[in-house]
């Protein structure tokens, strides 16, 4: 016995991701399998072939494969229905993502790089601070001492 078309539709994108044939057979086997729930949550989501997702948009882009229509022949259907169009999305959201992912991961190095570099910068800083500090000290006991000689020689 086949199941409602919607049922079966939904069923056939699951498979689709899942990598299993798209017949109802395989579906049943799918949908037995006591992992299966396992495999919807786990599904690795940012790894779906292009392929894959070529087939998915098969589905996905036909105006009755929504939830609202699966639901009304499967509510368990529905929530399948659901799932495929949340990956679906999902993988093209993350496409449009992935570049500005990327370009973020090698700003934060370039910061890291110039905070590293600031650190540096301002520890020579302190250190010629400190240099240019006692040498002032220096300079003050030098002319100290100069104004000390000349009024001392002054006096003989």
């Amino acid at each position: 016995m086949k199941p409602p078309p919607l049922v079966m539709m939904t069923m056939e994108a699951v498979n689709t991701l899942l990598g299993e044939k798209v017949d109802w057979d395989t579906a049943k086997k799918v949908m037995q399998d006591s992992q299966f729930i396992s495999r919807l949550k786990d599904y690795d989501k940012d790894r779906i072939p292009n392929a894959v997702l070529r087939k998915l948009a098969k589905y996905v882009e036909k105006p009755e494969y929504s939830p609202e229509d699966v639901g009304k022949q499967s509510k368990a259907c529905r929530s399948l229905c659901m799932w495929t169009h949340a990956m679906h999305t999902y993988s093209i959201v993350a496409k449009e993502v992935e570049p500005k992912r990327i370009k973020l991961a090698e700003m934060n190095e370039e910061l890291e790089s110039a905070n590293a570099m600031l650190q540096e910068k301002q520890a020579e800083l302190q250190q010629v601070q400190l240099r240019v500090w006692l040498l002032g000290g220096s300079s003050w006991s030098l002319r100290t001492k100069r104004t000390k000689l000349r009024t001392k020689f002054l006096r003989v």
